[in-house]
């Protein structure tokens, strides 16, 4: 599949920046940070799922106390 899409003057040059500091070309960056995106999106969704299937929440003391660190 091929994309298109267009970022402003100081998007582009943010992307370009970081795909030459890390040895990347531009694609190669807009395609894993798409796709980073939607795998922590749907992940994030499975957890609020599985959250609201059991809504117990714990304050911070009560999970220090259960870890020894308090």
């Amino acid at each position: 599949m091929i994309c298109t899409f267009e970022l402003n003057d100081a998007d582009t040059k943010f992307v370009t920046d970081y795909a030459e500091r890390t040895g990347q070309i531009v694609e190669e960056v807009a395609k894993q940070a798409l796709v980073d995106y939607v795998r922590e999106v749907e992940e994030a969704e499975r957890a609020w799922a599985e959250f609201e299937k059991d809504p117990v929440t714990y304050t911070l003391d009560e999970v220090e106390q259960h870890l020894g660190l308090a």
